[in-house]
C-alpha cells in the first residue's frame, strides 16, 4: 500500500512538472510572438517614415512602444530584456524626430501668409495661419512646468544662457528652437522613463529676451529672441534660411508696427548674398517684423496697412509686452 502510495505522488510531480514545463514553453512562444509583432511595427513605421510621412509612422511607433513597455512589465527577466529596452529607447527617439518635424511642417504652412502684393489683400485664411505662430523660447526667459498629478515637480525654471533648463529626473533639457509647446512634449518624453503616461505644460511667463517676428517665405517662421546688434541676414538665418519661392529682391522690414506712425522699409536681399552690400542688411530693433514675400510688393503703404490690420490681434500682444519693457525704468537710459 505504501509502494503504491509512494509511486502515485511520483507520477504526480511527473505530470505537475510536464505542465509546468508546458506553460512555461507556451508562454515563451507568446512572448516570442509579442515581441516580434511589436518589431514589425516598428518595421513599417520606419517604412511610412522613409516616405516622409509623419502621421502613420507616428502612431506606429507610439503603439510599438506601447507593447514593448507591457513586454518589459510582464516578464522583467526574460533573457531578451535588453533588447526590449533598446527598442523602447528606439521607440522614444523616433517619436520625439517625428514629432519635431510634424512641428516644422506646421511651420512651413505658416510660410504661405503670402501674395500680400498690389493683386491681393490678406483674407481669413491668411490670418488662421498667422494666428499659428508660437513664440520661439529664449535665453532668460522664465517657464512654469506643470506635470499633472506631480505636484512635487511642479516648479518655475530660467533658460540658461547655453539654451538649456534643469529640470529634476531628466536633468538638462536643450530648449534651443522650440516653442513651449515642444518643450512640454520633450519634458513629457524623457519624463515617461520614470513616470507612467506624464502629461506636461510648459508656459512663459516672464519674456526677458528682446524679440523680433520674422514671416513669410523662410523655413522657421515665428518670433525669435533678438541679440545685440543682429540683422536681417542673421534674422533669416536663424529662422532656417529662405525657401527657392521667396522674392528677395522684396524683403521688408516693418517697424513700430503697431504705433501711429508704422515705418517699412524694403531690402535688396540679393544684394546681401551675392555682392556683399551690407548697406542694404539692416540691423533689428526689438519688436521688428521681418517679412519675406513670395511676389514683390509694388505699394508698400498698402502692404503695410493691410499687413498691420489683419497681424495685430496676434503680434500685438508680443509688441505690447515689449514696449512695457522698453519704457521700464532700468531700461529709459538707453
Amino acid at each position: 500500500m505504501l509502494k503504491k502510495l509512494l509511486l502515485l505522488i511520483v507520477l504526480l510531480n511527473v505530470i505537475g512538472l510536464s505542465v509546468s514545463q508546458k506553460a512555461k514553453a507556451e508562454g515563451q512562444i507568446d512572448l516570442r510572438e509579442r515581441y516580434v509583432q511589436a518589431k514589425a511595427k516598428m518595421d513599417e513605421a520606419a517604412l511610412y517614415d522613409k516616405n516622409g510621412g509623419t502621421e502613420k509612422p507616428l502612431e506606429l511607433f507610439t503603439s510599438a512602444l506601447s507593447e514593448f513597455k507591457k513586454i518589459s512589465i510582464d516578464y522583467p527577466h526574460w533573457e531578451r530584456t535588453v533588447f526590449v529596452k533598446l527598442q523602447i529607447e528606439n521607440c522614444y527617439q523616433a517619436i520625439e524626430r517625428l514629432k519635431r518635424k510634424s512641428e516644422k511642417d506646421k511651420a512651413n504652412k505658416i510660410a504661405e501668409i503670402s501674395h500680400l502684393d498690389r493683386e491681393r489683400e490678406l483674407g481669413p485664411e491668411d490670418k488662421s495661419k498667422i494666428d499659428k505662430i508660437e513664440y520661439i523660447l529664449g535665453k532668460s526667459d522664465e517657464l512654469s512646468v506643470f506635470v499633472w498629478r506631480h505636484s512635487d515637480l511642479n516648479k518655475k525654471v530660467m533658460v540658461q544662457p547655453d539654451g538649456n533648463i534643469t529640470f529634476p529626473l531628466v536633468g538638462n533639457i536643450d530648449t534651443t528652437g522650440l516653442t513651449a509647446t515642444q518643450l512640454a512634449d520633450k519634458l513629457s518624453s524623457r519624463l515617461s522613463l520614470f513616470l507612467k503616461d506624464p502629461k506636461v505644460t510648459v508656459t512663459v511667463i516672464n519674456f526677458q529676451s528682446s524679440k523680433y517676428f520674422i514671416l513669410g517665405q523662410v523655413s522657421r517662421p515665428g518670433v525669435y529672441p533678438l541679440a545685440a546688434g543682429a540683422t536681417v541676414l542673421e534674422a533669416i538665418t536663424q529662422a532656417g534660411g529662405y525657401l527657392d519661392t521667396a522674392a528677395l529682391k522684396s524683403v521688408i522690414v516693418v517697424r513700430k508696427a503697431y504705433a501711429n506712425e508704422p515705418n517699412a522699409v524694403r531690402i535688396n536681399f540679393n544684394k546681401v548674398i551675392n555682392e556683399a552690400n551690407m548697406r542694404e542688411n539692416m540691423e533689428l530693433q526689438p519688436g521688428d517684423i521681418v517679412f519675406v514675400p513670395k511676389t514683390f510688393i509694388a505699394k508698400l503703404d498698402t502692404f503695410v496697412e493691410q499687413f498691420i490690420t489683419k497681424t495685430r490681434p496676434v503680434l500685438g500682444y508680443y509688441l505690447d509686452i515689449i514696449d512695457i519693457e522698453e519704457r521700464s525704468p532700468g531700461n529709459r537710459s538707453r
